[in-house]
């Protein structure tokens, strides 16, 4: 059962007030036993809980996994989180040049938590990527893997460069950047995503990197429904953003974006070193992945830019 790391724990913020009650008598005992009957106010009661983005989220995330269906991982394609196959992607690339070209041109700033540096919705690319999933079965794939049909419901284009800094956005005001940062398990599941490379790319130049086999892997119930909730409603990414998040029992302030705080040396270290492996473009340029359960890292530049798609299947 994955364990995550206690967000208090990261070392450039050790002087900054933090809860020092033990998480067992929460984790193991009356937050599970509430958790079980389904009764939430029971859940939360023992807690000191404010008014942020974070803590509206965590009632959903209750009320989701009481009634949350695996998906069917006897799909072989998508057993262990991951499928990579071939397209012809020309022509999609061919109408996104001008969409493309504007981007390329704008300059480096620093976009607010969840934005990207360079991106934007392109709804008019809809159609021809759902051709070209159900030429390639993608779409059958992704809807018996989730037991319901799913359709393509967003098209995203993101160009990424070396002077990018989304991927620091968790912990956005902090010096200490260890090389997972930005690894991370979505916060939604019952979705689908793909990524589909425009061009060439390699491990230099922003490969998506992904943890096969870790979608089967299990999150204790409770630290799911908080890492989740605090990783919808908040990048940690200031003091006061920190500070209702600090304020929980050790076990509970967690976030399911939690790679910028697998420090050099430890257990997730290790575990990330063996397992999260990149996927360039020779291996195929469109990549499927359970995005809410599979641990897996956003494309990050050394040299040259990344063109590619992200699709969300819902």
């Amino acid at each position: 059962m994955i364990v995550l790391p206690d967000l208090a724990d990261f070392p450039d913020y050790l002087h900054e007030p933090r809860n020092i009650t033990d998480e067992m008598a929460y984790v193991i005992g009356p937050m599970m036993e509430a958790w079980r009957d389904g009764d939430y106010k029971k859940f939360v009661a023992d807690l000191d809980l404010g008014r942020e983005e974070w803590v509206a989220r965590l009632e959903h995330f209750f009320n989701f996994y009481q009634k949350w269906q695996r998906p069917d991982y006897s799909v072989k394609e998508l057993e262990d989180g991951c499928y990579v196959t071939d397209g012809n992607v020309s022509d999609i690339h061919e109408k996104l040049k001008p969409a493309i070209e504007i981007l390329l041109k704008e300059a480096d700033w620093t976009p607010p938590p969840g934005s990207f540096d360079r991106g934007n919705q392109v709804p008019f690319m809809i159609e021809d990527v759902t051709e070209l999933f159900e030429k390639k079965g993608i779409i059958d794939i992704a809807s018996k893997y989730n037991r319901r049909k799913m359709q393509v419901a967003n098209v995203y284009l993101h160009i990424a460069t070396p002077t990018d800094k989304n991927w620091k956005q968790f912990f956005y005001d902090a010096e200490t950047t260890p090389k997972y940062t930005n690894t991370h398990i979505d916060p939604k599941e019952d979705v689908v995503k793909a990524m589909i490379y425009l061009d060439d790319v390699t491990v230099d130049n922003g490969a998506f990197h992904y943890y096969r086999g870790s979608n089967q892997l299990e999150i204790h119930p409770v630290q799911n429904i908080f890492g989740r909730a605090i990783t919808t409603g908040s990048y940690c990414h200031t003091p006061k953003a920190r500070e209702s998040v600090f304020k929980l029992p050790r076990g509970l302030r967690v976030s399911h974006n939690f790679g910028r705080c697998v420090l050099p040396g430890s257990i997730w270290e290790q575990q990330l070193d063996e397992n999260l492996k990149p996927i360039e473009s020779k291996e195929g340029n469109i990549i499927v992945f359970d995005p809410g359960a599979g641990i897996h890292q956003g494309g990050i530049c050394k040299t040259g830019n990344r063109l590619a798609l992200q699709v969300l299947m819902k």
